[in-house]
């Protein structure tokens, strides 16, 4: 485990993501949840959740959020379940996607939804069965600025 740690540190060294352009990017680890993230220091977190399984970050606008979780699966639903409901959200006549590609164990899903920009990442975890997502939104207006944050915190997003 500390092994995966300090690779990952050193992955995040070498590849710019703990200082670029001004930002500096602090390793998120939730141990309850078991993943990894960069969060950059214009996002502030909220606090993690009462049964420590995810964090809101906001910046101090409060117009860009990320929403960090792990959650459990007890429907147990594959790759393919998960990728499917997340390009058919409730509000899907709301929404354009622009992207979307599936792995083994993850998939990536971003779009437009009213004025905002989302960025789904989602990774299911054959070691433990959980869904961990991040979920990023922030306004069409600031998508030059977010979009290239949104890079770095999606490359960093990693299984423990």
């Amino acid at each position: 485990m500390l092994v995966k740690r300090l690779v990952l540190i050193g992955f995040l060294l070498v590849s710019g993501m703990v200082a670029a352009k001004g930002i500096t990017y602090t390793l998120y680890e939730n141990g309850s949840a078991e993943f990894v993230v960069a969060i950059p220091d214009i996002l502030y977190g909220q606090g993690e959740s009462q049964n420590g399984l995810s964090q809101v970050f906001k910046s101090a606008d409060m117009d860009a959020v990320l929403v960090v979780d792990g959650i459990g699966n007890p429907d147990e639903k594959i790759i393919d379940d998960l990728y499917y409901d997340a390009l058919n959200p409730d509000d899907k006549k709301e929404r354009v996607f622009i992207y979307h590609t599936m792995g083994n164990d993850w998939f990536v899903v971003t779009g437009f939804h009213k004025d905002k920009v989302f960025y789904q990442k989602t990774i299911l975890s054959e070691s433990d069965g959980h869904i961990k997502t991040i979920y990023f939104t922030y306004p069409k207006a600031k998508k030059a600025f977010y979009d290239k944050i949104t890079t770095k915190i999606a490359q960093s997003f990693k299984n423990m």
